[in-house]
């Protein structure tokens, strides 16, 4: 180890999440980093044993992440810096979800009370924020894991995320370069607050990047644009044909495919229903339904459909109960892929799955009503006014359904080929999806590559 540190230019990988170990170890972004022969990685993980099976390389090592305690003091502190930066810095979307959070758990509730006195003062803001600095103790586990590693650049792989801010604070303290990404389009206006500024930062597109100069106050030579990385997988075709996916999903080629993409219950409750209502009009579409979970989501549910006419696919099933566990599943990507290649329509509530159907240019359709009429804070349509959404919205680029009759209406149109929505669809990839070329994965290793000096 102590001749690889001497030789090497050494990258520490913070992948804390299900969600960033997907993004990072199943696509190429670590297979381009490692064809530079200076280049060595170490990936922080949660479960080395089962991650280090996705991908490996002699210069490239698994070691354990460290998280601390959920209510250490700087836990507590930075829960209440995020709730100040939201009264400081508001957006649409963070005015709607003070109305009606999107799940009313018990640290929503009492986030409220943690920005009293003088809620949108910077001052009490920057004084909190050089106390939570200055009396900061980078956790033993986490030096000496540093120390031993001798990086040369962490990179934090969910910048908005508190569990990689002592790494971050670790490597200011050291003096160790540091690199963050962004991890979904919707990050900076809906969950907003950087726990630590990373030096450099990757975006999807110049939309986050703007909002990051505005925000933060960037140097736009500071905040590099890849696209999406694990959209490139998207860019080849499926290794099987569709008569061969229909069949493995025990589906029949005589009849058109629709996807029909759940969410979290607390997103969208009423999923069970609208599936069910779908359901009574396949026949008479000559249509069958794939219903993919959410990895949030739960087959219970959805124990009451039996239709022959549809099928629930539930990606990582045999991962683990967790939403991470199930999300970190290695195929998790190229199974999409396939899913939406192989279905002539997509359906959803407000969900990135718009932008995973854009990027294979399929028609989506975005459910905006409730079954039984909610307040506006409450309701599903208040998610098409969320500030991410909004290049959605405004470029036509998916069919909104207001009503659930609509629903059927547009599958109608769309099944017999007639789709209007094709000219926003391209628009939409030019801009989002930073032109979705397939090539985001080798963007963001040389952004990394260009930070440790090996450009």
């Amino acid at each position: 180890m102590e001749e690889r540190i001497s030789n090497n230019k050494r990258v520490l990988l913070l992948l804390p999440t299900g969600m960033t170990i997907r993004n990072f170890l199943t696509t190429e972004i670590l297979n381009f980093l490692l064809e530079n022969p200076s280049v060595e990685i170490y990936c922080a993980v949660k479960n080395k044993q089962k991650y280090s099976e996705f991908l490996s390389h002699d210069r490239l090592h698994y070691v354990d992440f460290f998280n601390k305690s959920l209510f250490s003091p700087s836990n507590i502190l930075l829960l209440i810096l995020r709730r100040r930066f939201y009264e400081i810095f508001p957006n649409k979307t963070l005015n709607i979800l003070k109305q009606g959070p999107l799940f009313q758990n018990m640290s929503s509730r009492i986030s409220s009370f943690l920005i009293y006195p003088f809620p949108r003062s910077e001052i009490v803001f920057r004084f909190l924020e050089s106390i939570l600095h200055l009396f900061h103790k980078i956790p033993k586990n986490i030096l000496n894991q540093i120390q031993e590693i001798k990086p040369h650049l962490i990179v934090s792989t969910h910048l908005v995320a508190k569990n990689e801010f002592d790494y971050l604070q670790a490597a200011k303290l050291i003096g160790i370069q540091t690199t963050g990404m962004v991890k979904s389009f919707d990050n900076l206006t809906s969950k907003g607050f950087l726990p630590c500024k990373t030096e450099n930062v990757v975006v999807w597109n110049e939309i986050m990047q703007k909002e990051l100069i505005d925000i933060y106050q960037y140097d736009k030579s500071k905040v590099h644009i890849s696209g999406v990385p694990q959209f490139d997988e998207y860019k080849k075709k499926p290794s099987i044909s569709k008569y061969e996916f229909l069949g493995n999903m025990k589906l029949l080629s005589s009849k058109k495919t629709i996807l029909f993409a759940t969410n979290h219950e607390n997103i969208s409750p009423d999923d069970p229903k609208i599936i069910s209502y779908i359901d009574r009009f396949l026949d008479q579409l000559n249509a069958q339904l794939i219903v993919r979970l959410h990895q949030m989501d739960s087959m219970e549910r959805y124990r009451d459909i039996t239709s022959e006419n549809i099928i629930f696919q539930v990606p990582g099933i045999d991962e683990g109960k967790l939403s991470d566990q199930r999300v970190a599943y290695y195929d998790f990507i190229k199974d999409l892929r396939d899913t939406i290649y192989f279905s002539d329509v997509t359906i959803n509530t407000a969900s990135t799955m718009s932008l995973d159907a854009i990027a294979l240019n399929r028609p989506v359709i975005n459910i905006c009503f409730d079954i039984e009429e909610r307040p506006y804070y409450n309701s599903v349509k208040r998610f098409y006014d969320f500030v991410h959404y909004q290049p959605i919205v405004d470029t036509k680029s998916t069919y909104i359904c207001l009503y659930k009759e609509e629903i059927i209406k547009n599958l109608e149109l769309l099944l017999d080929g007639n789709d209007t929505t094709s000219p926003g669809r391209k628009v939409l990839s030019q801009t989002m999806l930073a032109g979705n070329k397939g090539n985001a994965s080798r963007r963001v290793s040389e952004v990394i590559l260009g930070n440790l000096g090996l450009s």
